[in-house]
């Protein structure tokens, strides 16, 4: 669980500006994505059978997307600003 952290201004040239979960189920509570920035990504990026949850974050002005996640990946958002 990651808890109270933020990540902010991260560049990528590729994917993912911001953390990526892979093949895992995460869990972000009090967290702050924003301002970070990828040719394809996002926020945060879940991909590989994950299974993301996110409780009471902010995920704001990230480019291009706030979460990205692929089709065998689960994404709950409760209680957030995106």
């Amino acid at each position: 669980m990651l808890k109270k952290v933020t990540f902010s201004g991260n560049t990528a040239v590729l994917y993912e500006g911001g953390p990526t979960s892979s093949s895992s189920s995460p869990a972000l509570s009090n967290v702050t994505l924003s301002g970070n920035t990828a040719n394809q990504g996002c926020g945060i990026y879940d991909l590989d059978i994950s299974n993301l949850v996110i409780v009471n974050s902010l995920l704001w002005g990230n480019t291009p997307d706030q979460i990205d996640n692929e089709v065998n990946s689960n994404v709950s958002v409760s209680y957030s600003d995106v």
